[in-house]
């Protein structure tokens, strides 16, 4: 009876490992709809529920994807609240700052990814959460505030693939305000013609 019930949960966890692996190959190829259908089967199995917080993760980076941001928000908050111990919480408080910005939430998409930074400052996605707290500060006006936090990307995370987009932001708010000056210049010589 004991060899039976090993067996059981050995092919249990077998399972959930296949149906995570499925799962995330799906995402990986972008067939966001499919690879929710495998997470999803993963929470309504009881047995599988020692990767139901991995499911739940993944479903909610799906919908991400999928564009369906409530849904996503459904589910990340549900990650947050009921797997704090998951190795999945790190990346998942940035997904959530990633995700109110992609809401135009702009000063809450700052608040949450200043939150993953102080929490998880060795985390992998610290450099992501500086580019997108850029951009929500750009897409507020506020250029010398973003330019400051994409030189950070540059210069405290040169390996980052978000280094090329952060220069390029540096770039347009350098532009930006080159053609500010030329214009007062321009009215200034213009009053000073007339």
């Amino acid at each position: 009876l004991i060899v039976l019930h090993g067996t059981l949960i050995a092919q249990t966890q077998s399972q959930g490992e296949t149906l995570l692996r499925n799962g995330s190959n799906l995402f990986g190829e972008t067939k966001y709809d499919d690879s929710i259908r495998i997470f999803r089967e993963i929470i309504l199995d009881s047995e599988q529920s020692g990767y139901h917080d991995e499911a739940y993760f993944w479903i909610a980076k799906s919908y991400i994807a999928l564009r369906q941001y409530e849904d996503a928000e459904k589910n990340l908050e549900f990650f947050i609240t009921e797997f704090p111990d998951s190795p999945y919480l790190p990346e998942s408080l940035y997904q959530r700052g990633r995700l109110l910005f992609l809401r135009n939430e702009h000063e809450a998409a700052i608040l949450a990814l200043q939150e993953h930074i102080e929490g998880y400052p060795d985390s992998s996605f610290v450099a992501n959460s500086y580019f997108w707290i850029g951009e929500a500060l750009y897409a507020r006006g506020q250029f010398e505030s973003a330019r400051d936090i994409f030189s950070v990307v540059v210069n405290q995370y040169p390996s980052s693939f978000k280094v090329e987009a952060a220069r390029y932001r540096v770039s347009l708010i350098d532009l930006k305000e080159r053609e500010e000056e030329l214009l007062k210049l321009i009215q200034w010589s213009h009053e000073e013609y007339l």
